[in-house]
């Protein structure tokens, strides 16, 4: 029997990058899932799950430390299981599946008439380990590895994209519904306040 590990609770969310879809999707639980494989799409039955709640300060790393540690403490209990063969396998329900696609560059730009929590996070979910959500200026690539949702004022009548603050290392960018302050960008990008992304 050939066992694989995923990281949501399946049946929901099988398929591609489930780190990266779970923050960047703004759940709040995913799960540490190990099943049997077979000819499907993470679709073979259940032989241990354990549910992972997912905070609003979680990003990438600290989330995927949290599948890791999670796994190591699956591990001895479902090794006896399989030595012994006691295990339980839970058949999974498809009419409750859904199946995530795979990501690519072009979903790892940041579209400013998005939500600031939506683009927030994207930036968490995109942090090490891994890429980086991105924005372009003058055909170069800036990634940003962290963000922060900041209140403003009276910014109703001001279009997505403008930039509202700026320093070396900082930017404070207006989203479609509020402000979000760029924090760790690489490499630095120089613009002014009332400038465009």
């Amino acid at each position: 029997m050939l066992l694989d590990t995923i990281l949501h609770p399946v049946p929901k969310n099988r398929g591609r990058h489930p780190l990266i879809w779970a923050l960047a999707l703004g759940l709040e639980e995913t799960a540490s899932t190990f099943f049997v494989m077979d000819e499907g799409v993470d679709s073979g039955d259940i032989v241990s799950q354990v549910n992972i709640q997912i905070t609003p300060n979680d990003d990438a790393t600290s989330l995927y430390k949290k599948m890791v540690d999670t796994a190591k403490l699956q591990l001895p209990d479902l090794l006896k299981q399989l030595d012994e063969s006691s295990y339980t396998r839970i058949q999974q329900d498809d009419v409750h599946a859904n199946t995530w696609r795979k990501r690519g560059i072009p979903d790892g730009e940041i579209d400013w008439r998005m939500s600031v929590e939506s683009i927030h996070n994207l930036i968490r979910a995109l942090t090490h380990p891994y890429v980086g959500a991105h924005f372009v200026v003058d055909g170069k690539p800036h990634i940003v590895w962290n963000s922060m949702i900041v209140k403003c004022r009276d910014v109703k009548n001001i279009e997505p994209g403008k930039v509202l603050k700026a320093d070396s290392s900082r930017l404070v960018i207006k989203c479609g519904d509020g402000c979000l302050e760029l924090i760790d960008i690489e490499p630095p990008v120089n613009m002014q306040q009332g400038e465009y992304l």
